[in-house]
């Protein structure tokens, strides 16, 4: 097994839908780190990965997870292993 195989995220899928819940969008990245931040729970690697993303807005949720998972992939994580 390769090291890339081997990686885990942090983050688990539920630090992710509890990042994401709620939000309305089109949103700002900015706004996005505080709507996390406000609610608890959330893994410290949410965070890490927000404040890396290239967009200063984002037109849908979709958007955002694409997004999300293009850093996670860049990381050296597989696709297997994505938590979104």
């Amino acid at each position: 097994m390769s090291v890339q195989e081997s990686r885990q995220p942090a983050a688990s899928k539920d630090d992710w839908e509890r990042a994401l819940l709620g939000l309305d969008f089109p949103i700002a990245r900015d706004a996005l780190i505080r709507h996390a931040e406000t609610h608890g729970g959330v893994d410290h690697e949410v965070f890490e990965v927000m404040s890396r993303l290239r967009h200063d807005e984002y037109e849908s949720e979709d958007d955002l997870v694409a997004e999300i998972r293009e850093l996670y992939l860049d990381s050296g994580l597989s696709a297997s292993a994505l938590p979104l």
